[in-house]
């Protein structure tokens, strides 16, 4: 069942709800499931003609020093070291006049091609027209586990962006060890379906960074599971599914995109790390603009090989 089920996700064919329940309840470091592993290495490598992306996540400098010209200092920084799209966090405390403004000195301070990503959870938060005006290229939704009205509108509010001119990228949050596989199979199956540039899991550390046995933390092990999932019942030119945090297993089983963090409350590993982090997991990393969010070409990565 699981031969047909791979050869399914590979051929790109949508995935029925029991094919991904059943690939979610394959027993971890069973050979079944090095082999999903290795079929969403496989179904990344063809989206992203072997690619992968660091992204950095640019929130609110959350200290005396915050100024101008030093949001503008660190996005110039991150450029330089490589990033391929800089995703600007909203923070709920900004009015929308101030965000916008953040986002105008950071756009002004990168070069023209470097893509720039809001993270602006709910589409009305900020109107799209003014984030397309501002110079941005996509908007990063998240959604949470077990909210299903995040999923049931989650079709309708991408549309919405691609509308507008934008590029939606969806990560699925809050991830711990309890949630469960019927949630899971909603939820993986409304993220497909609703066509996002790219796709993510990511984890809630009930405790914070560290606290590796704590109740309700979801291991990496199964975090990678869920990402080798997601790969496979995404579909085909989805060129990137991500994992947060960042490691090397989930690099190796598809993942080929990866986050850095700068500013705000947690600070994270850099753009350099992640790239270095790719290179140990055999993955080409793009050098441009992302090929997510429409910066760089499936054709000029052609011309490259």
């Amino acid at each position: 069942m699981i031969d047909d089920i791979l050869t399914k996700a590979q051929n790109d064919f949508d995935l029925e709800p029991d094919d991904v329940a059943e690939l979610l309840a394959t027993p971890l470091f069973s050979m079944d499931a090095a082999r999903m592993q290795a079929a969403s290495r496989l179904k990344s490598r063809k989206a992203s003609l072997n690619y992968a992306e660091v992204h950095a996540v640019l929130g609110r400098i959350n200290t005396s020093d915050e100024s101008p010209e030093s949001y503008a200092s660190m996005a110039r920084q991150l450029e330089q070291d490589g990033v391929n799209a800089l995703i600007v966090g909203y923070e709920g405390s900004e009015s929308s006049d101030d965000f916008l403004k953040r986002s105008s000195l950071i756009r002004n301070a990168l070069s023209p091609k470097t893509m720039i990503v809001a993270a602006v959870n709910a589409v009305e938060e900020k109107p799209l027209d003014a984030l397309k005006s501002t110079g941005y290229n996509g908007v990063h939704l998240t959604v949470h586990s077990g909210n299903y009205d995040d999923l049931i509108a989650l079709a309708d509010r991408c549309e919405t962006i691609r509308a507008a001119g934008l590029l939606p990228g969806i990560c699925l949050v809050g991830l711990t060890a309890d949630i469960t596989d019927e949630a899971l199979v909603s939820a993986l199956i409304a993220i497909r379906d609703a066509e996002p540039a790219l796709s993510a899991v990511a984890r809630h550390d009930p405790l914070g960074a560290g606290r590796y046995h704590e109740p309700g933390r979801l291991t990496t092990a199964r975090l990678t599971h869920i990402m080798t999932v997601m790969r496979l019942t995404m579909f085909g030119d989805v060129p990137a599914v991500g994992i947060h945090e960042p490691d090397v297993m989930g690099a190796v089983a598809g993942a080929n995109i990866l986050w850095a963090t700068a500013a705000g409350n947690q600070p994270g590993p850099t753009v350099i790390t992640l790239r270095e982090m790719f290179y140990d997991a055999q993955w080409r990393v793009l050098d441009g603009p992302s090929l997510c969010y429409g910066g760089t070409s499936p054709e000029q990565l052609l011309k490259n090989k």
